[in-house]
């Protein structure tokens, strides 16, 4: 149950709880008008659409908390921004923690807001249990994306050290995203030290991409009040 004062009543709710205790915190806020929700919504399919059904029914504006979204610099390189910067990319790959439904999904969302749609997952290691959250698990699989890309995603054990990162080699250029994506740099194209008439990836002399990456929460809970406001 939620203890509130008489005349408490919130327009937004910030749920940070684990996903069972959500529905229950909606129905205790009848004055709710937004809620900006953590991921994931439930471990279980049916379970999120029930949560996202009941905040329809409830004219609910709804953000789940992938801040990347609000990042200036990836919402720069999103879409053809991409491509200008690094080329065509060639091969991607990804490093994730603390369990696939938790940090995995910051992951595979970054994968989709710069590289395109999902087409289709396959695993390619074994499912282990990862927590914090209770029921959730950690594997290496692959995502093929809809236009021919492929993008290998494999977990981290955060007790020796954390990283959520992105790391993507184009035909111009590599990209990488790392330390929860508030390091983005950008390695050009170079001659080859060590062969006549060939390139390399000038891997250690990186380009800083621009450098807004700490305001993505607070340009999430810009955009929600902006919602609310039509």
């Amino acid at each position: 149950a939620i203890d509130l004062p008489n005349d408490c009543r919130p327009e937004i709710a910030i749920i940070t709880t684990p996903p069972g205790d959500r529905l229950a915190i909606i129905d205790a806020l009848p004055s709710l008008r937004a809620v900006m929700v953590e991921k994931p919504l439930s471990l279980e399919l049916a379970d999120a659409s029930e949560f996202a059904t009941q905040c329809s029914r409830r004219g609910l504006v709804v953000q789940v908390n992938f801040w990347r979204r609000g990042n200036e610099d990836l919402q720069t390189l999103a879409g053809s921004g991409l491509w200008e910067s690094i080329g065509d990319p060639q091969s991607a790959f990804g490093l994730y923690g603390n369990g696939l439904f938790n940090n995995g999904s910051h992951l595979v969302d970054l994968v989709r807001m710069l590289m395109g749609e999902v087409a289709s997952v396959q695993a390619t290691g074994p499912v282990m249990p990862q927590g914090p959250l209770v029921g959730d698990v950690a594997l290496a699989f692959s995502l093929a994306l809809q236009n021919g890309g492929t993008v290998a995603l494999h977990p981290l054990d955060f007790s020796h050290y954390r990283e959520v990162g992105l790391d993507i080699w184009g035909t111009s250029g590599r990209l990488t995203a790392f330390q929860e994506s508030l390091d983005v740099e950008i390695f050009p194209l170079a001659d080859h030290r060590g062969l006549l008439g060939e390139r390399e990836i000038a891997t250690d002399r990186p380009e800083t991409f621009g450098g807004k990456h700490s305001f993505g929460l607070r340009r999430l809970y810009d955009n929600l009040i902006a919602a609310l406001e039509g």
